[in-house]
């Protein structure tokens, strides 16, 4: 925990924006994965699921997060007039 505030603080002094975009596209991923494994449990769909690996959440987490990066920088970028 101490190594990742430390991390933290670090990229968030040298590229705050990055490091805002990197933030909150963690958050959402992390809140979309939860709400979709509960959904997921209580509609009752069976089979083995994707994430039923720690390799393959981890995976999943860090596409949906640069996406949301991905996104958040299409729409936070300096417009070119």
């Amino acid at each position: 925990a101490i190594g990742g505030a430390v991390f933290g603080l670090g990229l968030g002094l040298v590229a705050p924006y990055p490091a805002a975009s990197l933030l909150g596209s963690l958050t959402g991923a992390v809140l979309v994965m939860v709400s979709w494994t509960r959904w997921v449990q209580i509609t009752g769909w069976g089979g083995q699921m994707w994430w039923s690996t720690a390799a393959s959440r981890t995976v999943g987490l860090g596409l949906i997060t640069s996406l949301g990066m991905v996104v958040q920088w299409i729409i936070f970028r300096s417009r070119s007039d």
